[in-house]
């Protein structure tokens, strides 16, 4: 009788201990259920990158140049999706810098300029000036030799910067550009690499810095070529003020590509300060394309820009758009006075025929004003 109570108590004792043990393990579970994974596995928020390794970036851009930009979120029903104008412009340039957490670049310009965008002709040359600064014990390798390598995607990369220790200053230095048509990103890569010559054999991408417009732009679900202005052989003209300027280029869209399958695309382009035009695309075309526009009755240069739009027409898209990327300028002369309407008098004593008189149809025949 003995032997059978105590059996039964043991069972019984063992019993409410398997179920307090089931029941702790379950809360445990479900309290590490709630932790992010670097919290359950203990993975510090901040990776150094080691001896060899690339330099960590906040962006990756390795497979998409324009990852930094936001993208638009496809609609949720069949129908076209009204964006309206967002927050962040998905056009904007890229910022003008980058930060790591052993260093940073910032001040870029380029070609002089006091911006991080420039036109450009195919396969030329951009002049890139920035400013640097290196301390790479803040990323926890101090002996490590850091390179700078920055160059233009399907362009020239150069590295501008190999050293030990804490460094800074400020580097000029000239890349070459694509040889076709489109919107390329400047980008910079940071490693710890032996010397240059390995930094360049790895880095071949990185965050965007700055963009340089060849005779065209690229915005990932399209692009505009071969931007020619009044009939000439490039993306620049001149004219007078108030004067009009013909513009001609290619287009290609695809609203799918952008996450938006049956969003209608227009692409609007202006001249600051001048007047606007609208191109209805729908939602995949491609094909040549002609505007007349405007230019300011004010003297100076002017950029043609181009923003690329989802709303349901082009009266709608026209009132959303204000400006985008630059994909030309045209510089606006002094007019012809009337009390010289054809210019000055020549070397030969005959008249100038000024770009603008020509425009205005009264440049004088050839003897004395």
């Amino acid at each position: 009788m003995g032997a059978i109570v105590s059996t039964g108590l043991t069972g019984m004792m063992t019993g409410m201990m398997t179920g307090m043990m089931a029941g702790m393990l379950a809360g445990c579970m479900a309290e590490a259920d709630d932790l992010s994974i670097e919290e359950q596995v203990g993975l510090e928020d901040d990776y150094t990158p080691q001896r060899g390794e690339g330099a960590e970036f906040e962006h990756d851009a390795t497979l998409d140049p324009l990852a930094d930009r936001p993208r638009k979120e496809p609609p949720q029903t069949g129908l076209p999706q009204r964006l309206g104008a967002p927050e962040a412009d998905p056009l904007a340039s890229p910022p003008n810098g980058h930060s790591w957490s052993w260093g940073s670049i910032s001040n870029i310009q380029l070609n002089g300029g006091p911006a991080n965008s420039t036109l450009a002709d195919p396969g030329s040359t951009v002049t890139v000036d920035l400013d640097y600064s290196l301390d790479p014990a803040a990323g926890g390798c101090s002996g490590c030799v850091s390179q700078l390598v920055v160059g233009f995607l399907d362009g020239s990369k150069q590295c501008i910067y190999s050293g030990i220790g804490v460094a800074s200053g400020h580097a000029t230095f000239d890349l070459s550009v694509s040889s076709s048509g489109g919107t390329y990103p400047l980008w910079v890569s940071p490693q710890w690499q032996l010397s240059c010559n390995d930094a360049l054999a790895i880095a071949n991408n990185g965050p965007a810095v700055g963009e340089a417009s060849v005779n065209g732009h690229d915005w990932g679900w399209g692009n505009i070529t071969n931007v020619l202005l009044d009939g000439g052989y490039d993306n620049t003209a001149v004219t007078y003020p108030a004067g009009t300027v013909t513009v001609n280029f290619d287009y290609f869209v695809d609203s799918s590509a952008g996450g938006c399958p049956s969003c209608i695309s227009q692409i609007v382009m202006g001249f600051s300060d001048g007047s606007t035009q609208c191109l209805l695309t729908g939602t995949q075309s491609s094909g040549h394309a002609t505007f007349d526009l405007n230019l300011s009755s004010n003297e100076g240069t002017y950029p043609l820009w181009v923003s690329p739009q989802w709303q349901f027409n082009c009266d709608d898209a026209l009132a959303i758009a204000s400006g985008g990327p630059t994909v030309g300028e045209a510089e606006v002369t002094g007019y012809c006075e009337a009390d010289n309407a054809c210019g000055d008098l020549s070397v030969s004593g005959g008249c100038w025929c000024d770009l603008e008189c020509i425009e205005l149809g009264d440049c004088c025949p050839d003897g004395p004003c």
